[in-house]
């Protein structure tokens, strides 16, 4: 969505936007609905947003006035409002024309009535109409119609039905906000102050020198003020935004980048900025901060998030290294930590600020007191320092997952060649990399991997257990993170989801079964993707995964521990999926997470969860062809044969959607199941977010159809459909009764009949089956017959005309009589296939004579004899290779001046082998056009021997052609033929001169 002028939130909660285009879109939460033109009759890119008693206004002050009100669109092409503004007193807009006229709407007459008049309009002045911001007062003011908004005169009335208009200059130079409108008048001081009805001044900030640009909104009792600075890129502007608070102070909401300078705002009822632009429109969180590649100096593929002594925050990317946030802005690491790069995840921190990271270059690098130490990159043990976690044991020790080694532990503090002792696999720990480490309260180590499992090291005896995970047995998942929450549960993170271990003390390591204590959080929206990353923080479990992430309510656990309610966010769109455990809880209380595109820092203080409830709507129903309107949220709902369902339609549509709770939050998904009284199907469906359920066959009869909303990963409601499914007579037990008892008795009549009728037919099919296959094989012996003078032809005439002088001849006779005797054989036998081996022995014959008649001009590719040997149990039609390698000689090769290629190739495709004949000939298309392309006897030879054989075979036979599929290296143009040909491995072969079989 682009260009998008104006932004407006109505009191419902819904977002409303112009386009350029006149186009007039409104957001619900979960989509865009656009009212084009034709719909609105506005026209216009810009318009103001009103909203009153009747309805939502968009006036634009060029056009039109048009009025959106219980769900229909009404419009008026007069009068034209230069300014317009809500009555307090009845709740009711009124417009000022240039002229002076003030209007407001009759409800009754749906139109436009001249209501009183404004002081008048002196030439070449313009009108400013707004009210105040706390009291039932109204501002009129003139100013100067040119660029200097110089103001002229001011008025002050407390109605504007019947309005009674006060002059007062003193309220010449003030400043007033409009309910939906900007600033006219702007005095660059430090404060505004509001007219003489209220004392309250606002204190704003005082726009920097080199800020180009800044505007005042006001919100209903609220103002917004932002500014701009273009930034040195040149293509972006920084753009912040502050809002009054109660006490009429501004504060900083929101900071962002905007290619933009012109901005709109408004507040939603979630307190989320919403700004339009030509780039669209864009929602702001206040309580998050992003920090996402493509920023100022912000790295690439962040692993890593961590805190050091002076409350600043480091970034670690595999790719670029380190940077820091300060508070306000990301800042490129000091040139004394520029080198540090390839950041692995899991960092450390201890309370002094001390920070530890691992990196593919210098193993482990630390950070204290501003000093950064690293191991020597010649260090001799590098492949056996490389870790991705660390977990503090006590005030003396740290453990660490490493690279190959599972577990290490050395004594703190922790420096970056300290001495780590590994847990070994003769001590059980079978994890070769451990990604996450936790304890319970017996002080044991819980440790996994994703692709290898779940461990469990007893420090006390320096024993482990392992689970490995397999696939094909009970065990199928590992762990990539986890975390022991202050109930002393045990939160897995795991390769198929979430997990939770709710007494991992008690847990007998090598007695107990893990997969007994560990049970599984249905976690409906957030699905079941690996977790990334978990962290405890202010009464929630924080877990991100590849769809997003999410907050567990712990509370919540208490009374529904396998569903407990979960406020997710997915995050496809917003950053990409979690990043291994890149998670961080500040020092100032804010919550940090790393993801694909970058970090996102939450403010849970101002976080607004959506606690509200929803009910399920439905909206109609489509059975067959008939569409039934219903718009009901009752709890349940009977549709019966009075509403005249259709007879014989079984499919059936449910279009649905949740009430609206004015937060925008896309955050319900359904579940449906279908009671019958055959059926009694009691499994709900998977989660999904959808407005239509469709049921592909809906049995006759009662029907009953339960949906439920799921918000939180909790039902949020329950709606039953009893549906009543019209018997047709076909589905009537009784008629089906009746029709077999007349119908046994018309058959009892029939089967004499027709079973004397079947003997008649089985003699007859006999008899034409016989004649059938004797047919066919005349056809066979008849194309094996024609086979012998086909091939010898222009052997014969070379040798009559060089038998006595020519040496050749000798080997020439030898081949030619070899492939003679093999077709002469096959037809008098009647047989016109072969073992492929035999084909490939008159293939090389026939290349041989060629060669021995024009020369050595060919560079063939050949199978090797390897090959051949492999598929030599495969029979063919008589001469299938050979025909189309004469194709390619004859009519390919010879007639284009350069062409010597033939490749020959056989691959096993499963059931087939695939055999392929290239040339680099002319081609098809161009034989053709030059009239070289013989008598294609040989080539329908071959397709009827397809057609007969081909219909007792479940695999087929088939040839396809590839035109010019090859380029020539000297003129580029495209040459060549290549034949494709499928043979069946598994192929039947009759032969009815002796009756028998061959079988490929």
């Amino acid at each position: 969505m682009t260009e998008c002028n104006v932004v407006y939130c109505d009191k419902e909660g819904k977002i409303w936007t112009v386009h350029n285009n006149g186009v007039i879109s409104c957001y619900d939460g979960q989509s865009f609905t656009a009212y084009p033109p034709e719909v609105t009759d506005h026209y216009t890119a810009g318009a103001w947003f009103f909203e009153d008693r009747v309805g939502i206004w968009v006036i634009s002050s060029e056009h039109s006035i048009a009025l959106y009100t219980k769900g229909k669109w009404a419009h008026w092409n007069t009068p034209i409002f230069s300014v317009a503004c809500i009555d307090r007193e009845t709740n009711q807009i009124v417009g000022l024309e240039k002229s002076g006229n003030l209007f407001n709407f009759d409800t009754t007459k749906m139109e436009w009535i001249l209501q009183a008049k404004a002081p008048a309009l002196p030439p070449m002045t313009i009108y400013f109409l707004t009210p105040s911001l706390n009291e039932d007062k109204y501002l009129l003011q003139i100013f100067r119609g040119d660029t200097s908004r110089i103001p002229l005169q001011a008025f002050t009335s407390s109605s504007l039905i019947n309005p009674v208009w006060t002059e007062t200059p003193d309220l010449m130079h003030a400043a007033f906000f409009c309910t939906s409108g900007v600033i006219n008048a702007f005095e660059r001081k430090e404060k505004i102050h509001q007219y003489e009805y209220r004392s309250t001044n606002f204190i704003i900030p005082i726009p920097s020198d080199n800020i180009s640009f800044y505007q005042i909104f006001a919100l209903g009792d609220r103002m917004l003020m932002y500014h701009s600075t273009p930034l040195p890129n040149g293509t972006n502007r920084e753009v912040t935004v502050y809002v009054s608070d109660h006490d009429n102070h501004f504060y900083q909401l929101a900071r962002f980048y905007s290619p933009h300078r012109t901005l709109n705002f408004t507040l939603d009822h979630s307190g989320h900025l919403w700004v339009s632009s030509q780039g669209g429109l864009m929602r702001i969180d206040p309580a998050i901060i992003q920090c996402y590649e493509g920023h100022p100096n912000m790295v690439a593929s962040l692993n890593v998030i961590n805190e050091d002594d002076r409350g600043r925050i480091w970034f670690g990317g595999y790719s670029d290294g380190l940077c820091y946030f300060d508070g306000h802005n990301v800042n490129p690491a000091p040139s004394y930590a520029s080198h540090f790069k390839r950041f692995l995840p899991g960092s450390y921190r201890d309370v002094n600020g001390n920070m530890a990271f691992w990196t593919e270059d210098y193993s482990l690098v630390t950070y204290s007191s501003g000093l950064w130490s690293k191991q020597h990159s010649n260090f001799n043990r590098a492949h056996t320092s490389l870790g991705y976690f660390f977990f503090n044991l006590d005030q003396q020790h740290i453990a660490a997952g490493f690279m190959n080694h599972g577990i290490g532990i050395t004594q703190l503090p922790l420096k970056y060649n300290s001495n780590w002792n590994f847990i070994s696999k003769g001590k059980g720990m079978l994890l070769d990399n451990v990604l996450t480490i936790s304890s319970d309260a017996k002080d044991r180590l819980w440790v996994g991997r994703p692709s290898q499992g779940v461990a469990v090291y007893d420090i006390k005896s320096d024993t482990a257990q392992t689970w490995l995970r397999q696939t094909d047995l009970n065990f199928n998942y590992g762990m990539v993170s986890s975390i022991t929450d202050h109930k002393g549960r045990l939160w897995m993170g795991c390769s198929d989801g979430l997990r939770v271990v709710t007494s991992p003390s008690t847990f007998e390591m090598f007695a107990d079964d893990l997969n007994s204590v560990a049970y599984k959080i249905d976690m409906a929206e957030a699905g079941n993707t690996q977790v990334e990353f978990l962290e405890e923080f202010k009464n929630f479990i924080v877990f991100g995964n590849f769809a997003g992430y999410g907050f567990i309510d712990l509370q919540s656990m208490e009374t529904a521990p396998d569903k407990p309610r979960i406020f997710f966010y997915p995050t496809k769109d917003f950053g990409g999926a979690a990043k291994q455990n890149a998670v961080f809880a500040d020092t100032k209380g804010f919550l940090w997470f790393g993801q694909d595109k970058g970090a996102t820092r939450i403010d849970l203080s101002k976080f607004n969860f959506d606690t509200l409830p929803v009910h399920i709507i439905i909206d109609s129903l489509v059975i067959g062809s008939t569409r039934i309107n219903l718009q009901q949220d009752l709890k349940t709902l009977n549709i019966t044969p009075t509403k005249k369902l259709p007879t014989l339609k079984r499919y059936v549509e449910i279009f649905l959607h949740s009430s609206f709770t004015g937060l925008l939050n896309d955050n319900v998904g359904f579940q449906y199941r279908m009671l019958n009284n055959k059926v009694q199907d009691t499994t709900w469906s998977h989660y999904a977010k959808t407005n239509k359920i469709t049921f592909s066959y809906m049995p006759p009869g009662n029907n009953r159809i339960q949906i439920r909303a799921i918000k939180n990963n909790q039902v949020s409601d329950v709606t039953t459909l009893d549906l009543y499914i019209p018997f047709a007579l076909s589905e009537s037990p009784w008629f089906w009764i009746s029709s077999i008892a007349v119908l046994s008795i018309i058959g009892a009549i029939l089967s004499f009949l027709f079973y004397r009728q079947q003997l008649r037919m089985k003699v007859y099919q006999i008899n034409l089956s016989e004649q059938r296959r004797e047919k066919e094989q005349f056809q066979i012996r008849a194309i094996a017959s024609s086979l012998n003078p086909h091939f010898i032809k222009n052997s014969l005439n070379w040798a009559q005309t060089r038998f006595r002088s020519d040496p050749k001849v000798v080997t020439v006779i030898n081949e030619l009589s070899s492939n003679i005797s093999t077709i002469f054989n096959r037809s008098r036998e009647g047989q016109a296939f072969h073992s492929l081996k035999d084909e490939f022995e008159l293939v090389k014959n026939y290349i041989s004579i060629q060669q021995a008649t024009y020369g050595q001009f060919l560079d063939i590719t050949f199978p090797d004899a390897a090959t051949i040997e492999q598929f030599k149990n495969i029979f063919v039609p008589l001469m299938q290779i050979q025909i189309h390698v004469e194709n390619a000689i004859e009519h390919g090769i010879r007639n284009r001046t350069g062409a010597h290629l033939l490749d020959i190739a056989l691959e096993d495709e499963k059931d087939y082998v695939h055999l392929t004949i290239t040339d680099d000939g002319i081609g098809r298309k161009g034989a053709i056009e030059l009239g070289s392309h013989g008598t294609q006897q040989g080539t329908m030879m071959l397709k009827s021997l397809y057609d007969i054989f081909n219909q007792y075979n479940d695999y087929k036979f088939s040839s396809t052609y590839e035109d010019l599929p090859l380029t020539d290296p000297v003129t580029g143009l495209k040459v060549g033929t290549r034949v494709h040909i499928l043979i069946p491995k598994h192929f039947e072969y009759q032969n009815h001169e002796n009756n028998t079989i061959f079988h490929s």
